[in-house]
Protein backbone atom coordinates (compact mmCIF):
# COMPACT_ATOMS: atom_id res chain seq x y z
CA UNK A 1 0.00 0.00 0.00
CA UNK A 2 1.29 3.38 -0.76
CA UNK A 3 0.82 5.58 2.04
CA UNK A 4 3.93 8.28 1.58
CA UNK A 5 6.61 8.86 -1.17
CA UNK A 6 10.01 8.66 -0.75
CA UNK A 7 12.36 11.05 -2.20
CA UNK A 8 14.41 10.68 -5.23
CA UNK A 9 14.95 13.91 -7.01
CA UNK A 10 14.99 12.70 -10.66
CA UNK A 11 11.60 11.56 -10.55
CA UNK A 12 10.40 14.42 -8.16
CA UNK A 13 11.44 16.92 -11.23
CA UNK A 14 9.60 14.76 -13.39
CA UNK A 15 6.65 14.84 -11.99
CA UNK A 16 6.99 18.67 -11.49
CA UNK A 17 7.83 19.29 -15.08
CA UNK A 18 4.91 17.06 -15.91
CA UNK A 19 2.21 18.65 -13.78
CA UNK A 20 3.17 22.20 -14.19
CA UNK A 21 3.13 21.38 -18.40
CA UNK A 22 6.31 22.23 -18.65
CA UNK A 23 7.06 19.00 -21.34
CA UNK A 24 10.35 20.65 -23.16
CA UNK A 25 11.83 19.90 -19.86
CA UNK A 26 10.69 16.31 -19.21
CA UNK A 27 12.05 15.86 -22.37
CA UNK A 28 15.19 17.33 -21.51
CA UNK A 29 15.39 15.52 -18.80
CA UNK A 30 15.47 12.49 -20.36
CA UNK A 31 18.65 13.80 -22.45
CA UNK A 32 19.97 13.68 -19.24
CA UNK A 33 19.69 10.09 -18.16
CA UNK A 34 22.38 7.63 -18.29
CA UNK A 35 21.89 4.14 -20.10
CA UNK A 36 22.08 1.68 -17.68
CA UNK A 37 23.05 3.04 -14.63
CA UNK A 38 18.92 3.94 -13.53
CA UNK A 39 17.07 1.95 -15.68
CA UNK A 40 13.97 2.08 -14.35
CA UNK A 41 13.89 5.66 -13.60
CA UNK A 42 15.19 6.12 -17.28
CA UNK A 43 12.38 3.88 -18.22
CA UNK A 44 9.93 6.53 -16.47
CA UNK A 45 11.58 9.38 -17.99
CA UNK A 46 10.97 8.19 -21.32
CA UNK A 47 7.40 6.56 -21.09
CA UNK A 48 6.81 10.48 -20.16
CA UNK A 49 8.86 11.65 -23.30
CA UNK A 50 6.19 9.00 -25.54
CA UNK A 51 3.26 10.14 -24.33
CA UNK A 52 4.11 13.80 -24.77
CA UNK A 53 4.77 13.00 -28.27
CA UNK A 54 1.90 11.25 -28.42
CA UNK A 55 3.91 7.87 -29.35
CA UNK A 56 1.60 5.33 -27.84
CA UNK A 57 3.26 2.36 -29.18
CA UNK A 58 6.53 2.83 -27.52
CA UNK A 59 4.55 4.00 -24.27
CA UNK A 60 2.76 0.51 -24.33
CA UNK A 61 6.12 -1.14 -24.53
CA UNK A 62 7.61 0.86 -21.47
CA UNK A 63 4.93 0.51 -19.39
CA UNK A 64 5.20 -3.26 -19.75
CA UNK A 65 8.56 -3.16 -19.07
CA UNK A 66 7.80 -0.57 -16.10
CA UNK A 67 4.89 -3.69 -14.70
CA UNK A 68 7.34 -6.31 -14.97
CA UNK A 69 9.53 -4.67 -12.57
CA UNK A 70 7.21 -2.68 -10.78
CA UNK A 71 7.74 -4.99 -7.22
CA UNK A 72 11.22 -3.15 -7.45
CA UNK A 73 9.66 0.35 -8.23
CA UNK A 74 9.95 3.06 -5.35
CA UNK A 75 6.88 4.53 -4.33
CA UNK A 76 7.38 7.58 -6.35
CA UNK A 77 8.27 5.27 -9.12
CA UNK A 78 5.24 2.91 -8.70
CA UNK A 79 3.26 6.33 -8.74
CA UNK A 80 4.90 7.78 -11.77
CA UNK A 81 3.77 4.95 -13.64
CA UNK A 82 0.31 5.30 -12.33
CA UNK A 83 0.17 8.35 -12.80
CA UNK A 84 1.77 7.99 -16.77
CA UNK A 85 -1.09 4.94 -17.36
CA UNK A 86 -4.05 7.31 -15.91
CA UNK A 87 -2.93 10.04 -18.21
CA UNK A 88 -2.45 7.73 -21.21
CA UNK A 89 -5.93 5.79 -20.55
CA UNK A 90 -7.36 9.36 -19.95
CA UNK A 91 -6.60 10.98 -22.82
CA UNK A 92 -7.27 7.95 -24.78
CA UNK A 93 -10.79 8.54 -23.49
CA UNK A 94 -10.53 5.24 -21.78
CA UNK A 95 -12.73 6.91 -18.57
CA UNK A 96 -13.75 3.50 -17.28
CA UNK A 97 -9.58 2.39 -16.83
CA UNK A 98 -8.58 6.01 -15.79
CA UNK A 99 -10.45 5.82 -12.91
CA UNK A 100 -9.51 2.57 -11.75
CA UNK A 101 -5.81 4.69 -11.59
CA UNK A 102 -7.12 7.65 -10.58
CA UNK A 103 -8.91 5.81 -7.22
CA UNK A 104 -5.36 4.11 -6.61
CA UNK A 105 -3.29 7.81 -6.89
CA UNK A 106 -5.64 9.28 -4.61
CA UNK A 107 -4.29 6.65 -2.05
CA UNK A 108 -1.32 8.13 -2.26
CA UNK A 109 -0.09 11.21 0.47
CA UNK A 110 1.75 13.71 -0.58
CA UNK A 111 3.39 16.48 1.32
CA UNK A 112 3.34 18.51 -1.79
CA UNK A 113 0.53 20.50 -2.04
CA UNK A 114 0.69 20.70 -5.50
CA UNK A 115 0.74 16.89 -6.15
CA UNK A 116 -2.36 16.96 -4.21
CA UNK A 117 -4.28 19.50 -5.97
CA UNK A 118 -3.06 17.98 -9.22
CA UNK A 119 -4.87 14.80 -8.11
CA UNK A 120 -7.64 16.44 -6.83
CA UNK A 121 -8.09 18.45 -10.73
CA UNK A 122 -7.58 15.03 -12.30
CA UNK A 123 -10.37 13.34 -10.47
CA UNK A 124 -12.65 16.10 -10.57
CA UNK A 125 -12.19 16.39 -14.72
CA UNK A 126 -12.91 12.65 -14.73
CA UNK A 127 -15.43 12.39 -12.96
CA UNK A 128 -17.29 14.93 -15.27
CA UNK A 129 -16.52 13.32 -17.97
CA UNK A 130 -18.18 10.59 -16.98
CA UNK A 131 -20.86 12.11 -15.34
CA UNK A 132 -20.43 10.54 -11.98
CA UNK A 133 -22.32 11.45 -9.22
CA UNK A 134 -19.57 12.66 -6.74
CA UNK A 135 -19.03 15.18 -9.39
CA UNK A 136 -21.09 18.21 -6.88
CA UNK A 137 -18.87 17.15 -3.97
CA UNK A 138 -15.37 17.35 -5.53
CA UNK A 139 -16.75 20.47 -7.48
CA UNK A 140 -17.47 22.29 -3.42
CA UNK A 141 -13.40 20.36 -2.55
CA UNK A 142 -12.06 21.99 -5.25
CA UNK A 143 -13.64 25.33 -4.88
CA UNK A 144 -11.52 25.53 -1.32
CA UNK A 145 -8.57 25.92 -2.95
CA UNK A 146 -9.66 27.07 -6.40
CA UNK A 147 -7.33 30.18 -5.74
CA UNK A 148 -4.60 27.88 -5.64
CA UNK A 149 -4.98 27.09 -9.00
CA UNK A 150 -4.20 29.43 -12.27
CA UNK A 151 -6.69 31.80 -13.77
CA UNK A 152 -7.05 29.73 -17.09
CA UNK A 153 -7.34 26.55 -14.41
CA UNK A 154 -10.11 27.92 -12.38
CA UNK A 155 -11.82 28.65 -16.05
CA UNK A 156 -11.15 25.61 -17.30
CA UNK A 157 -12.46 23.26 -13.90
CA UNK A 158 -15.51 25.55 -13.98
CA UNK A 159 -16.16 24.82 -17.93
CA UNK A 160 -15.84 20.89 -16.88
CA UNK A 161 -18.50 21.78 -13.94
CA UNK A 162 -21.11 23.91 -16.33
CA UNK A 163 -20.70 21.47 -18.96
CA UNK A 164 -21.75 18.74 -16.91
CA UNK A 165 -24.69 20.06 -15.19
CA UNK A 166 -25.50 22.66 -17.62
CA UNK A 167 -27.18 24.39 -15.15
CA UNK A 168 -28.20 28.27 -14.36
CA UNK A 169 -26.33 27.74 -10.83
CA UNK A 170 -23.07 26.43 -12.44
CA UNK A 171 -23.25 29.31 -14.88
CA UNK A 172 -23.88 31.77 -12.37
CA UNK A 173 -20.88 30.90 -10.29
CA UNK A 174 -18.97 30.96 -13.40
CA UNK A 175 -19.78 34.26 -14.18
CA UNK A 176 -18.65 35.44 -10.16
Amino acid sequence: TLINLDSNDRIEQLLNYFIDARYDEVIELNDQTIEGIFIAQDEIIKAYKYFIKKDFKSLHLSIIDLDNVKDCLSDIELFSLLLIVFESHFYTMQYKKAYEYINLMKKVKFNDKKFNLFIKERNFILSCKMELSNVEYLFEEIRKDIHLFSLEKQFSLLLHYYETFNTEDAYKYILD
